[in-house]
This record gives structure tokens, C-alpha cells and sequence, in this order.
């Protein structure tokens, strides 16, 4: 072994507290200015590291909870969220990078963001309030208008949509989904879409689309359209509708109907009844003009047609 480099001698492998390590102790120049060398246990050299005070924290001294599990007033619980898995979310855990400086996907780029400074605005990162409760003017009081319940409607907070995309209170509510924006108060209610507008409450509705303007208040329907007109009541119904070819108007009641059209009218009755007809207000006398109903009294009010 005489004449053996240090680094040229085999590790060791079973460690104990009285195995010996050659040391330089530099307080000692007896063998030279730079110190003297010397042995010394491995017990001695962790020794001074545990010279500590249970619970308390000391520079350059190893920690050491108290009786309680504590340390400066962190409990054993807390001290128990430093056992992690690097880079992964545990619940009541520390946050600890993995190697490549990532949480469960998150990159240590993003993690820049925290990065800040208190106060102010900065592309990209956190805003954190300054000592004062500031950000860049914005005071602590303004900020707490952000502490809001969603879906709900409170005096000076921010009005924050809920997961289904309903605000409200007792008074209003607005729906951001069905059919596309609705206000509802009580009975009354505001329906707004990209292609209609409907206006409602307990007694009836009025619907405005691109073609069509609605009045309804049951039983009564009435539908204004571009080329189409209805009104239904329970005195019978009228459509006229130009959008075909002939135009027609059709005036019904269960089964009883008049249709006419630019060339033609026809009359119906009801199913098991019977058909009434009225011409009213004729010619008694055979009219000048071709092709005309008139009354031939003379005859026994014969109806006659003018060829």
C-alpha cells in the first residue's frame, strides 16, 4: 500500500460511523502552511451538522423537527408535501419539476410566467397586486368585483356566465344558449337569435324572423309574411298566400271553405251539413257588360248569367 495514490484505492461500500477518512486540518500548520493532515471518524465530520436545535432553522446546520413535528411553527403535515413525484400534480403535494423542467406537461417556458414583477402588467406573465394592493392603478377594492358567483347577478361585482351559459336573479335571467340570447322577467321574456327576434309574456308572444312578423295569444295565431298572410281565430280562418301560382285566399272553419283564386271560386260545406250561398246585391236587370251574374226577376228570380 506504501506509495498508493488515495484516488488510486478502491471505494468503499458498507459505511460506518468509525470508519476513518484522512482529512487537512488547515488550523494546524505543523506539517506545512497549507495544514496537517490527520484522521478523523465519519461520525466527527457529520457530527457539527447535527449540532442543532430541535425545531428551530440554523444556517449551515441540518433541520431537525421537534417533539411536535415541527420546524418554526411548519407542521409534520406540511413537511409531508415535500415527499413528491417530480413533475406530477398530487393533492396537498409540493410542485417539483421533472428533469426536463415540466409538470405533467406543462413546460418550464410556462412556468416563466411566473416570473413577475408585483404590480405591474407584463406580456406573458402573472399579474400579482403590489404591497399596496395595486396593479398598474387597478386598486385591491376594484379587484374584489371579480369575486363573483357564477350565474348570477350581484350589486357591484363582474357578471360571470355559468357552465351552461345562464346569468340571472330573481328578477332577470339571461341565457346565452338557447335560442341565442334570452332575458326573462317573471312571465315576460325576450328571446334574441341570428335570425329572429321573439318578444313574450303570460298573455301572448310576438316572434320577428327575416320573412315573417307573428302575433300570438291563444287560440289567436297571426303570421305576417313576405308573400303570405294568416290569421287563425275561433271564428274561422283566413290564409292568402302569393308565393304560389295562382295566388290563392282561402277562408275556412272545420270543414266549410271558400277558395278563389284569379280564375276560379269554390265553395265548400261542412261534412254532414249543408252549403249556404249568398250573392247579394245583383243586377235585377240584364246588365250591358258580358260575362254578368244578374237577377231575372221577372222569371222568379232566376239567377242568370250575361253572355
Amino acid at each position: 500500500m506504501a506509495g498508493k495514490k488515495i484516488s488510486a484505492l478502491s471505494a468503499a461500500t458498507d459505511l460506518a460511523t468509525n470508519d476513518l477518512v484522512e482529512m487537512v486540518d488547515v488550523s494546524d500548520t505543523s506539517m506545512g502552511p497549507t495544514g496537517t493532515n490527520k484522521k478523523a471518524t465519519l461520525s466527527q465530520l457529520i457530527g457539527p451538522l447535527l449540532t442543532a436545535t430541535p425545531g428551530s432553522m440554523v444556517a449551515n446546520t441540518a433541520m431537525v423537527a421537534d417533539s411536535n413535528g415541527k420546524m418554526e411553527g411548519v407542521s409534520a403535515a406540511q413537511l409531508a408535501r415535500l415527499n413528491v413525484n417530480a413533475g406530477a400534480w398530487a393533492p396537498n403535494k409540493a410542485l417539483t419539476t421533472d428533469a426536463a423542467g415540466r409538470l405533467l406537461d406543462v413546460s418550464s417556458s410556462q412556468f416563466v410566467a411566473l416570473t413577475f414583477v408585483a404590480g405591474t402588467w407584463a406580456a406573458g406573465k402573472v399579474l400579482v397586486p403590489d404591497t399596496g394592493g395595486l396593479l398598474a392603478g387597478v386598486s385591491q377594492t376594484q379587484f374584489t368585483t371579480l369575486a363573483v358567483t357564477p350565474g348570477s347577478f350581484t350589486n357591484s361585482k363582474a357578471v360571470v356566465l355559468n357552465g351552461s351559459g345562464v346569468v340571472g336573479n330573481a328578477k332577470m335571467t339571461i341565457d346565452t344558449q338557447t335560442p341565442g340570447v334570452s332575458l326573462t322577467t317573471g312571465t315576460n321574456s325576450v328571446s334574441l337569435s341570428a335570425s329572429s327576434v321573439s318578444v313574450g309574456s303570460s298573455s301572448g308572444r310576438v316572434a320577428l324572423a327575416a320573412l315573417s312578423l307573428t302575433f300570438t295569444a291563444s287560440p289567436y295565431n297571426t303570421v305576417y309574411g313576405q308573400t303570405k298572410l294568416e290569421i287563425h281565430t275561433d271564428n274561422g280562418n283566413i290564409i292568402a298566400d302569393a308565393s304560389r301560382s295562382p295566388a290563392f285566399i282561402r277562408i275556412y272553419l272545420g270543414d266549410a271553405q271558400c277558395y278563389l283564386t284569379s280564375n276560379s271560386l269554390k265553395f265548400q260545406g261542412a261534412t254532414g251539413g249543408s252549403l249556404d250561398i249568398r250573392l247579394e246585391g245583383l243586377p235585377t236587370s240584364m246588365p250591358a257588360e258580358r260575362n254578368r251574374l244578374w237577377v231575372d226577376t221577372a222569371a222568379g228570380n232566376v239567377l242568370k248569367i250575361r253572355l
